[in-house]
């Protein structure tokens, strides 16, 4: 098996048309994905059928090892999980009926990945049998994440399974600015982000649009340090919430706007 070995890569005005998948950065025989960038974009994205490799998503990040992707127990000589860093995503106008999975390695974690003035819409085929969308965007394993100007719309019709407009999960070093959405079903009382294991976080200039019950939902015994500067919670009937297994003390927040008190 060849390792992967990508770097140096510029993308710039592009428009993708009617794909399975925007944007995929994979790695399953080892090798280093780095120094990318991708910019000024349109990716618009559907859903095929259920053959296609791809679930009409505008963004992919995945590694695994080649077991991993085949479903065997390891190799002996298996070359260890590769390694994807130091990307760019930026100015990027994006439609899609997935959920765009930015996933690393529990034991390679994605590093210094931005995303930077990002239009996201989720849509839904009422009729299709097979849609699997719950979150507009899940990151998993990653580090040295920075996401700024990132919009989440979901249209109408809505998926009864679609939930938070960003799932974050085992993440460390991260920086959300400026960002805007609500969940897909306020009503129902789910978050507008979510942190699972988050350390070392800070969310400044975000909004809590009209109708958002609770904005950040915080779980995980490893979530600490997490900041919250400057945002406008003044719609959200909770800026954010602590389940059981997160100490009181993981949250800062500091010159924030909060909804009035009745």
């Amino acid at each position: 098996m060849r390792a992967t070995l990508v770097r140096k890569v510029v993308v710039d005005n592009t428009i993708m048309t009617n794909v399975n998948r925007g944007l995929v950065f994979s790695i399953t025989q080892g090798g280093t994905i780095s120094d990318v960038v991708l910019s000024n974009l349109v990716i618009d994205c559907n859903r095929f059928d259920w053959f296609w490799a791809g679930d009409g998503q505008p963004f992919y990040f995945r590694i695994t090892r080649h077991s991993e992707w085949m479903r065997q127990a390891p190799k002996p000589g298996e070359p260890p999980a590769g390694s994807i860093r130091n990307v760019m995503i930026r100015n990027v106008i994006a439609r899609g009926k997935g959920s765009s999975l930015v996933n690393g390695h529990p034991e390679s974690w994605l590093d210094g990945l931005s995303f930077e003035s990002v239009r996201l819409h989720m849509a839904t085929d009422p009729t299709a049998p097979y849609d699997t969308a719950v979150n507009a965007m899940n990151f998993r394993w990653a580090r040295n994440l920075k996401i700024r100007d990132l919009e989440v719309f979901w249209e109408k019709p809505a998926l009864d399974k679609w939930e938070s407009a960003l799932h974050f999960e085992d993440i460390e070093d991260l920086e959300l600015d400026r960002f805007s959405g609500r969940p897909a079903w306020p009503e129902k009382d789910g978050p507008v982000l979510f942190f699972g294991n988050v350390t070392d976080a800070v969310i400044r200039e975000t909004r809590a649009l009209k109708g958002t019950k609770l904005f950040l939902q915080l779980t995980g015994k490893d979530s600490r340090n997490v900041v919250l500067q400057g945002n406008d919670f003044r719609s959200s009937a909770t800026p954010y919430r602590l389940d059981s297994t997160v100490s009181k003390d993981a949250v800062s927040a500091l010159d924030n706007l909060l909804p009035a008190k009745n």
